[in-house]
């Protein structure tokens, strides 16, 4: 039998236009697919944590068997630390949504334009750095309510 060999073309990488995120405010959760403007680019994007969900287990012992088993339980979306290069304008506009509370979608695509992932959430924490000599950045943590949004492009 012959084993199945890796395609390296259809391994996404980030960086350099290759992964695309865009973020906008909603005044509900979307039923439907969320379209993202030009302008929604998360422009000065640096850095995106981990992405996912982890699951509790229950263990049981049954008469049975030699040793417990496990089942799955309750699952929990992660929350999303992003990063981006600190400017003025783009301070205002994240203090101003965790000030607010407002709920954020945020849409993730390869250099195919095939939407990756799609979630929703609000900033629970926020900070900058004022580096010496490097860039200062901005980091927030989205604790997500929902992470199977359907998202499209800008048309």
């Amino acid at each position: 039998m012959a084993l199945p060999k890796p395609d390296v073309t259809q391994i996404v990488q980030g960086g350099q236009n290759r992964v695309k995120v865009f973020s906008k405010v909603v005044t509900e959760a979307p039923t439907g697919t969320v379209q993202f403007a030009d302008s929604d680019l998360v422009t000065y994007l640096s850095d995106v944590g981990e992405a996912g969900a982890s699951r509790d287990s229950q263990t049981i012992s049954l008469f049975h068997l030699a040793q417990d088993a496990k089942l799955p339980g309750n699952s929990n979306i992660k929350d999303l630390q992003i990063t981006e290069a600190l400017t003025t304008a783009q301070i205002a506009i994240r203090k101003g949504q965790y000030e607010s509370g407002a709920f954020i979608v945020f849409g993730f695509f390869d250099a195919e334009d095939d939407q990756l992932y799609g979630c929703m959430g609000f900033i629970s924490d926020w900070g900058m750095t004022l580096s010496n000599g490097d860039v200062c950045t901005l980091t927030y943590t989205l604790s997500l309510s929902m992470d199977s949004i359907v998202c499209a492009m800008p048309v």
